[in-house]
């Protein structure tokens, strides 16, 4: 845990956090608010996703290939991609290729760390970044 908060790069992940938000607002307005929504948008979709795609597929596909380009691995890459596709099929809207960027973030951590929490702790603190935006 401790190499996690003395992670700088971690900090920086937190810190962007506005930005990609703010951004993903400019293109799509914020979803309307329906009761229960803004908790399983907050809690569980972060953890059963990072479960999902980091936990399980990341962790498979770093254990299929080897191939880096520079600090994102091939694994990080094809997750993320497959991440973008299940919020597409959700959402069916273009903008939803925009959830490229944390997932990327969020992969990077996944392997830097060797573990699934940094990952859940970022995507928890965007989606509450993005609903209190």
């Amino acid at each position: 845990m401790n190499r996690l908060f003395g992670d700088r790069l971690f900090w920086l992940a937190l810190l962007v956090a506005p930005v990609t938000v703010y951004g993903l607002d400019w293109v799509w307005p914020h979803p309307a608010k329906i009761p229960g929504f803004p908790i399983l948008q907050i809690i569980v979709y972060p953890i059963l996703e990072e479960l999902t795609f980091r936990g399980l597929i990341q962790s498979w596909l770093l254990e299929q290939t080897r191939w880096r380009f520079h600090a994102f691995s091939l694994a990080n890459l094809l997750t993320s991609l497959l991440f973008v596709a299940a919020h597409l099929l959700v959402r069916k809207h273009w903008i939803m290729v925009t959830v490229l960027v944390p997932s990327l973030i969020f992969g990077f951590f996944r392997e830097r760390h060797d573990r699934i929490y940094p990952c859940i702790v970022l995507h928890v603190y965007y989606n509450i970044v993005y609903f209190l935006y």
